[in-house]
């Protein structure tokens, strides 16, 4: 029976192995392989590439995640493909690149997230693209990004996380967005970043981890404002992202605009703005803040001559601040009306 971890050893205990070593559990990392480049972790299999191009697989193979033709689990890793470039494993699917832009996949395929127009498992891999550049496997759904910068996706969608505005499963790969330059899948959502560094997500989004500011599911994709991005991160169990970039002040979209009113009118001034959230309102009259006027609206009743004059409001995070332009409030006298003839 193994001695009881001193608290110097528990604190360097950061993560298991539960494959991999050709033990069933170890409590402290050991080393597995040399020379590798790059892994990738799926519910309960391992994946990594070796510097001369050749991918490795070990852990659970009930389907076929491993692509070494069997449904045998590997408690030692096995080679199973050459000139590999880049991997990523899904919760029981995997996928690579081959350095000649094709992808491949193995394993669970119920909700076809292999992309190979079937809902059959595959133990051995089978070539689903070509001219790919990045891919991403979520759960049950798989990503990828082809050299002309166009995003596509299948497998499970009943999240909308495949972003074709539907909520349609697919077995083959759907084109869903263009000038992408990466991408990155959550256990039922997506995200991708456009060459203008904006950030777009879609799918589930129970725990607000599409970053929109809401809970509301999004079947197609919604843009993430606020940041200039570089890097998105999620994972194949994950309901959360996270994300890597320059926070942007607030630019004012839509400006409040001049109003001519009759006195005894009420009167709403509206700004729209976008940038890194939180954003804090601040709306002036005449210069001078108004006191509770901290929204995105701010509304008069029973407007008088008194409170004609210029508004604005100052828009802030904590990046910046931007104030907006004049709105000016014109209040004209009502025109006396005769309801009783002599």
């Amino acid at each position: 029976m193994d001695a009881p971890l001193t608290s110097e050893a528990r604190a360097q205990a950061t993560y298991l192995i539960y494959r991999g070593l050709g033990t069933a559990m170890q409590r402290l990392p050991e080393p597995v392989a040399t020379n590798v480049v790059a892994t990738a972790a799926g519910s309960a299999h391992s994946l990594f590439v070796q510097g001369d191009g050749t991918l490795w697989a070990m852990g659970d193979n009930g389907f076929g995640q491993l692509g070494d033709g069997t449904t045998v689990t590997r408690s030692n890793a096995v080679s199973v493909a050459s000139n590999v470039v880049a991997m990523a494993a899904g919760y029981q699917h995997s996928l690579y690149l081959k350095s000649d832009g094709t992808l491949w996949a193995m394993g669970y395929n119920f909700f076809g997230q292999l992309g190979d127009g079937t809902t059959t498992g595959r133990s051995r891999a089978v070539s689903v693209a070509s001219n790919v550049v990045a891919m991403a496997a979520g759960n049950s759904h798989s990503l990828y990004l082809k050299s002309d910068g166009t995003l596509w996706a299948m497998g499970y969608n009943d999240n909308g996380q495949l972003g074709d505005g539907t909520t349609v499963t697919r077995s083959n790969a759907v084109s869903v967005a263009s000038n992408v330059v990466a991408m990155a899948a959550g256990a039922m959502h997506s995200l991708f970043l456009k060459t203008n560094g904006t950030l777009w997500a879609m799918g589930y989004n129970y725990w607000g981890q599409l970053g929109d500011g809401t809970t509301t599911q999004r079947n197609s994709p919604v843009s993430v404002s606020g940041m200039s991005l570089a890097t998105i991160i999620s994972g194949n169990a994950a309901s959360h992202t996270l994300a890597v970039g320059v926070p942007l002040p607030p630019v004012i979209t839509s400006q409040p605009t001049n109003q001519t009113v009759v006195a005894g009118s009420n009167v709403t001034f509206t700004v729209i703005a976008t940038g890194f959230a939180p954003l804090s309102y601040q709306w002036q009259f005449n210069g001078t803040n108004l006191n509770g006027a901290t929204g995105t609206n701010y509304s008069r009743t029973g407007v008088m001559w008194t409170n004609a004059g210029s508004y604005t409001v100052v828009v802030s995070n904590s990046v910046g601040s931007i104030t907006s332009s004049v709105a000016v409030l014109t209040v004209n006298k009502a025109t006396p009306t005769v309801t009783i003839w002599p």
